[in-house]
C-alpha cells in the first residue's frame, strides 16, 4: 500500500498495533500503546511491552525492541534525555524502561517520551 501522508502512515500503523495480540490474546496495554505505536512510526519495531503493574508482573513500564533497530532508538533516546534507558536483553532484543521514579513517574515518562517520537514524526509541516 502507498503511503501518500504522514496522517495516512501512522493511520496504518494504529491500526496494526491496535489488532496486535499476546500468546494469550490481550491487546497491548493502553497505558504503552502510545510509546509503541511512535516508535514503530519511526521505524523503531517493538516486540513486547508493558505498562507495568504493581499486583503482577513488573512495576514499571518496558517495551522490547528487535536488535536491528538499535541505532535509531538510542539516538531518539538520547535526543529526549530524560531517565529512559536501553539494556541489551538476549541477543536479538533491546530493553527500554526508565530507570527512575515510581510506577505512575514512570509511566509518565514512557508517556512524555510517546509526545517526543509523536512531536518530531510531525516535525516541518
Amino acid at each position: 500500500m502507498l503511503i501518500h501522508t504522514k496522517e495516512q502512515h501512522l493511520e496504518q500503523v494504529f491500526d496494526q498495533i491496535a489488532r496486535t495480540v499476546d500468546g494469550q490474546g490481550r491487546p497491548i496495554d493502553l497505558g504503552i500503546m502510545a510509546p509503541v505505536l511512535y516508535l514503530n512510526v519511526h521505524g523503531i519495531m517493538t516486540t513486547f511491552s508493558c505498562e507495568g503493574h504493581l499486583d503482577h508482573g513488573e512495576p514499571f513500564p518496558w517495551i522490547w525492541i528487535d536488535i536491528v533497530s538499535e541505532k535509531p532508538l538510542i539516538r531518539m533516546v538520547k535526543a529526549f534525555g530524560g531517565s529512559l534507558k536501553v539494556r541489551r536483553i538476549f541477543n536479538e532484543a533491546l530493553e527500554l524502561t526508565c530507570s527512575k521514579g515510581n510506577l505512575p513517574e514512570k509511566q509518565a515518562e514512557m508517556y512524555r517520551f510517546a509526545e517526543f517520537l509523536r512531536d518530531r514524526f510531525f516535525e516541518g509541516e
